[in-house]
């Protein structure tokens, strides 16, 4: 059975990190957004905070799916994802997955918005523009962190 055998410089992808900058990024993204751009009306503060930390965490998860599904795409390459090839590949995966997810979560009746949220239509359902883009750019974000931080200390696996 063949074994696989890795470079002798080779370092592992730094997911611990990536997840660190995603919870980071995104933290201050939903405190900035649900004050005004949801209607958490009638809720109590264990309420909101068991929202706030499920909706970061999920967050999380979608960061790390993201950045996986773009380094899939090109071939585990982090050289190439890093490219602009790389990161428009990583803002347009998370445009998609954005939009599908905030769908679902408005057709599921998870949350509702409130008249300051910029909203599109998609298959007959409202979706608020700031989760989409919010999706869209926090992965690369994140990723493009991982990879300054990498670099400024020595730890560079690229």
């Amino acid at each position: 059975m063949p074994t696989l055998k890795m470079k002798r410089n080779h370092r592992e992808f730094p997911l611990k990190l990536l997840a660190a900058f995603g919870a980071l990024l995104n933290t201050v993204w939903e405190f900035a957004q649900c004050l005004f751009l949801y209607d958490m009306t009638g809720w109590s503060i264990w309420k909101g905070a068991a929202y706030m930390s499920a909706s970061i965490a999920g967050d999380v998860l979608i960061v790390l799916g993201v950045v996986a599904a773009s380094w899939l795409l090109f071939g585990r390459s982090v050289s190439a994802l890093l490219g602009s090839r790389g990161r428009i590949t990583t803002i347009a995966l998370g445009f998609v997955a954005g939009i599908l997810l905030e769908w679902f979560a408005r057709v599921l009746n998870l949350w509702s918005y409130s008249a300051l949220m910029p909203t599109i239509t998609v298959a007959g359902e409202s979706v608020g523009l700031a989760p989409v883009i919010q999706v869209a750019i926090l992965p690369a974000a994140s990723l493009c962190l991982v990879f300054l931080l990498s670099k400024a200390t020595g730890t560079d696996s690229t």
